[in-house]
């Protein structure tokens, strides 16, 4: 997949979906790759993952830069938008 793409845009969905995103985000924290990961917000659709995210943090789980390794869009346009600003 990572082949193939020139970045992630990760919708609200499923189980799987939410792997294939976890996935991506591994491998940039592995850096095995460095190409855009964003998450759509749609109706607030990933506000729990990013609270998980940041209780993994005050935990000591994850480190902070997690939170830099992808970016929350609020709607498709605005992950387009940042992606095509990110690849200027």
């Amino acid at each position: 997949m990572d082949q193939r793409a020139d970045a992630f845009i990760v919708l609200p969905g499923g189980v799987g979906t939410l792997e294939e995103g976890m996935e991506i985000l591994s491998m940039i924290q592995l850096k095995q790759t460095q190409k855009p990961l964003v998450f759509v917000n749609t109706e607030d659709f990933y506000r729990n993952l990013l609270d998980h995210f940041k209780n993994m943090i005050q935990l000591q789980f994850a480190k902070r830069d997690t939170l830099n390794s992808f970016y929350l869009a609020e709607d498709p346009q605005s992950a387009l938008d940042h992606i095509q600003g990110v690849s200027t």
